[in-house]
């Protein structure tokens, strides 16, 4: 989730805003400078971060560790899958298990 941007270092080039797919950033017309409008809506793609020119935009950087984490797992193939049922289920072909 984004985590702040720092209004001294941003130069209000939109560049956060555009390339935000949720809309989660906006450009104050009074002041020019980037704001956090639906933090929820983050989806942590780190856009607004990279195409920042003077480092002005954070995501949260303990996600990000565990987002490379997780995505280092994943092109490993060692990523853990979360699925419903039991271990008995899947077994015994029960509960969408095999038989």
């Amino acid at each position: 989730m984004i985590d702040r941007i720092d209004e001294e270092l941003c130069l209000g080039c939109g560049n956060c805003d555009v390339c935000c797919p949720m809309d989660v950033i906006h450009l104050d017309p009074p002041s020019r400078k980037a704001k956090i409008r639906y933090r929820d809506d983050c989806m942590t793609c780190y856009n607004c971060e990279l195409t920042c020119p003077v480092g002005a935009v954070r995501v949260d950087p303990a996600r990000r560790e565990r987002t490379q984490a997780w995505e280092a797992d994943c092109a490993l193939g060692t990523g853990a899958l979360i699925a419903s049922g039991s271990d008995a289920d899947a077994n015994s072909g029960g509960e969408g298990g095999v038989s």
